[in-house]
């Protein structure tokens, strides 16, 4: 662990990470390595107490932390409660009511996009995915994943253009729902990689889960039951 944080330090050192990726206490000796990858996170430009919130480069971690195993759910200033991590949880336990720890302290996470967003309806520009591209694959390296899960694909279809060898493979999950997969090679192992829907909204928790369990993407879960 120690000498893989001295080189999650050196991206960030190098200006490839922003923010040091959550990694949870027993991903590094996990058979079967999940690494689940966000979108972005989000900030308001006219608060210092945000902007100070995300000069700070432990920001995912604390995100993981305090909204993913201790649930202090945002909420926005209509009082409506942020979706995604809830959603997500159900997703993945079949409620929000389960010890959440039991995936984090599992898995590694980081949002792609590594500069923050100035709200929850701003979209990444085409020079910000493929600069996330770039450090997604030096990220890679550190971590030696076995399989990926991307929450949201807006930034895979972007995939296809800045690898220019990999196609993705799109699974119909439904009607109006579509999973975009492909696996890529990283050190002669290949890595798969599937994507959900964003969890923010439109999002199915029924159809999801079960597309999910399929394909037993969070299978270390249950051999802990």
């Amino acid at each position: 662990m120690e000498k893989t944080e001295i080189n999650l330090n050196r991206l960030v050192e190098n200006k490839t990470l922003t923010w040091l990726p959550w990694i949870g206490k027993n991903y590094i000796h996990s058979k079967n390595k999940l690494l689940i990858v966000g979108e972005s996170h989000y900030y308001n430009p006219e608060e210092q107490s945000s902007i100070d919130k995300h000069q700070n480069v432990n920001f995912t971690r604390v995100v993981i932390n305090d909204i993913g195993i201790k649930k202090e759910y945002l909420k926005y200033p209509d009082k409506r409660k942020a979706r995604l991590f809830p959603n997500f949880h159900k997703t993945v336990f079949g409620s929000d009511k389960a010890d959440t720890s039991e995936l984090w302290e599992n898995v590694a996470f980081y949002n792609f996009i590594q500069v923050p967003m100035h709200s929850n309806k701003s979209r990444p520009s085409t020079k910000e995915i493929y600069a996330g591209w770039d450090s997604f694959f030096k990220l890679l390296d550190v971590l030696q994943p076995d399989r990926i899960l991307f929450i949201g694909s807006v930034v895979l279809d972007k995939f296809e253009i800045y690898s220019r060898r990999n196609k993705l493979k799109y699974h119909r999950v439904s009607k109006n729902q579509v999973s975009r997969d492909f696996s890529i090679t990283l050190n002669n192992k290949e890595i798969p990689i599937i994507s959900i829907k964003h969890c923010s909204q439109y999002y199915s928790v029924d159809l999801w889960r079960n597309y999910l369990s399929k394909i037993n993407m969070f299978d270390f879960i249950e051999e802990q039951k």
